[in-house]
């Protein structure tokens, strides 16, 4: 089964895994009518589920949905919609995912210690004698767990908030998506992360200092 893409943008932001022809062909369907009744939409991506493909995607903080009849070790990272699909829940997401895209563009810039973050452009810039680049890019979901924390004001946000508003997960799911993306944002932002001195882990959930 070869990689689908529905529309003439190769540069796919949302990866949708599947683990057979019955799933791959209902996810077109819904992807086809999707673009059909907004044709604002992106391209998406639709592979068979393997375990390279889907770690670059990951690694290039694509938008990941699996669609899968049961939930397979070592895919924690991404979305579930379980078999047999209701296409409906499927397109809920999606415009979940181009929501929060087009809140994201109009967020105006923000800083927190030595560095200022840009949403609009998803990158910070980072002041000279940290060690770091001047500038960096953000994935989305680095940019989101950034804001939601800065507009915490230094209080905890727990895991659990961020799964539900960064990722649109519910309440009780347990998965260590959150960690991975914390670990990779202090190494973009913090001197040692080791040691962090800016994005704080508390109380079963993380703040924003500096």
């Amino acid at each position: 089964m070869g990689d689908s893409c529905l529309m003439s943008d190769q540069n796919c932001s949302v990866v949708i895994f599947c683990n057979d022809e019955v799933a791959r062909q209902a996810v077109e369907q819904a992807l086809s009518l999707c673009a059909y009744e907004d044709k604002s939409w992106p391209s998406y991506r639709v592979c068979k589920l393997e375990q390279d493909s889907y770690v670059q995607a990951i690694e290039a903080g694509d938008e990941v949905i699996l669609i899968h009849a049961d939930e397979p070790d070592g895919y924690e990272h991404a979305y579930l919609l379980r078999m047999p699909l209701r296409l409906g829940a499927l397109k809920d997401r999606l415009q979940y995912i181009m929501r929060r895209d087009t809140l994201l563009s109009a967020e105006a810039p923000f800083s927190f210690g030595p560095y200022v973050v840009m949403p609009s452009s998803r990158t910070i810039s980072v002041a000279k004698g940290t060690g770091k680049s001047d500038v960096q890019d953000l994935t989305v979901k680095e940019c989101e767990i950034l804001m939601i924390l800065r507009k915490a004001n230094g209080e905890v946000v727990s895991k659990a908030d961020l799964l539900e508003k960064v990722w649109g997960f519910a309440k009780g799911v347990d998965t260590h998506t959150v960690e991975t993306h914390i670990y990779r944002l202090r190494r973009k932002v913090e001197v040692d992360p080791a040691q962090p001195e800016h994005i704080l882990t508390l109380d079963n959930g993380y703040c924003l200092k500096g």
